[in-house]
């Protein structure tokens, strides 16, 4: 059941970016991959699912927020709940370089400093389906603005609007206002790059997530190498 589009948020429609595209046409293959995810993740007797989920990434260029988008792709898609992306990556935001956004929107950053108000910076992605608030302008140091009091009022505000509230969150090496995102959150989804990565140092991660008070609903290995036919990478 896809989502119907709510007239009181701005629609934007998204640029012709191969990420783009292949989050679209590639649903149907990956669909049990999201399935997984979030069945991992649901809290309680299973009855219900997170409202709030966070991705994140170890190092800067794991692959969290392309899962992020992927996933809440899935979740309005074919679930058919209402989504919105929290892009709260400050230091190193994606959404209006991969075409999510439009370019100069301040975001979070606006309407955690009073600029606006927060139905002013989320937008329907069109033809994605999930709702976007992104980051707004990159902050070298945002943990004054990223902190347990702001990521608790905002995710309340997100869930009064939505059924799921997707957190793309910065990486954990260089990410200290983890610690607020991370609590806050019923489960986060924790990526780790294929061939990037040893076992001991994914232990000591997993160990981190929970030293901030989270809780790990899934693991997700980014980028393993499998044969692909030649016509599909082309595509890609």
């Amino acid at each position: 059941m896809a989502i119907v589009q709510d007239q009181s948020f701005q629609l934007f429609t998204c640029r012709n970016s191969k990420l783009i595209r292949n989050l679209g046409w590639l649903l149907p293959f990956s669909e049990d991959l999201w399935n997984r995810i979030v069945t991992s993740s649901f809290v309680g007797d299973g009855s219900s699912h997170p409202r709030r989920l966070s991705v994140v990434g170890v190092h800067e260029g794991d692959g969290a927020s392309t899962v992020t988008y992927g996933l809440a792709h899935y979740l309005c898609e074919t679930l058919g709940y209402r989504t919105c992306v929290l892009e709260l990556d400050l230091r190193a935001p994606t959404s209006q370089n991969d075409g999510l956004a439009p370019n100069g929107s301040i975001g979070i950053k606006g309407f955690l400093s009073g600029e606006c108000g927060v139905d002013e910076v989320i937008f329907h992605v069109d033809p994605l389906g999930f709702h976007m608030l992104p980051s707004g302008p990159t902050i070298a140091s945002p943990t004054a603005l990223i902190n347990e009091k702001s990521v608790q009022s905002t995710l309340q505000t997100l869930e009064s609007l939505f059924d799921v509230v997707l957190v793309d969150s910065p990486a954990m090496n260089n990410g200290p206002e983890n610690r607020a995102i991370l609590s806050a959150v019923e489960a986060s989804v924790l990526v780790l790059k294929s061939g990037r990565i040893q076992p001991s140092q994914a232990a000591f991660w997993l160990g981190k997530v929970q030293e901030y008070g989270g809780k790990v609903g899934a693991l997700c290995l980014n980028g393993v190498k499998f044969g692909l036919p030649s016509f599909l990478r082309n595509l890609m």
